[in-house]
């Protein structure tokens, strides 16, 4: 529907113009008609630039900054104190499923973890008794070995 609206439209353009343009009938004129454009394109384009593209961004701001200071400015500053109370709420749903559910359930597993351990040592502590003065006797026969080598090194 749209292509045909503009397929239809646009070609009327062409018939509305008033001012034609004769096709240049020498190479000198075909230079001196591109000469003419290429001299008037970048004072055409500032005009083009000042008279018509900065004052449209210039409305748009305004109309921008119009309607963050009316309407989007004043939306937020009544909208995070909701949001901030939600995000309370929230936390303090979090800390109290934490504190009634997780932290117990984990503490109770390290409740577990200890006990388990603490039986674990218990029946452990008299071989760790032998190992720890077997090491020591090791220790004190290998002292004097290398309290030897050190002085050889020494020398």
């Amino acid at each position: 529907m749209m292509l045909s609206i503009v397929g239809l439209i646009l070609p009327s353009f062409c018939i509305a113009q008033t001012q034609t343009i004769d096709a240049p009938e020498s190479v000198e004129e075909a230079s001196n008609v591109i000469f003419s454009i290429i001299t008037r394109l970048p004072s055409k384009m500032k005009e083009i630039w000042q008279n018509e593209v900065l004052p449209l961004w210039a409305k748009i701001g305004e109309r921008v900054s119009n309607w963050w200071h009316s309407s989007a400015l004043p939306w937020l500053k009544n909208i995070f104190p909701t949001i901030k109370s939600w995000l309370n709420e929230a936390v303090n749903w979090l800390s109290d499923i934490w504190k009634q559910k997780i932290k117990p359930w984990i503490q109770n597993i390290l409740d577990k973890i200890k006990s388990f351990l603490g039986k674990e040592i218990e029946q452990r502590k008299p071989e760790l008794k032998q190992e720890f003065e077997k090491e020591k006797q090791e220790i004190k026969k290998e002292i004097p070995s290398l309290w030897q080598k050190i002085k050889q090194w020494l020398r």
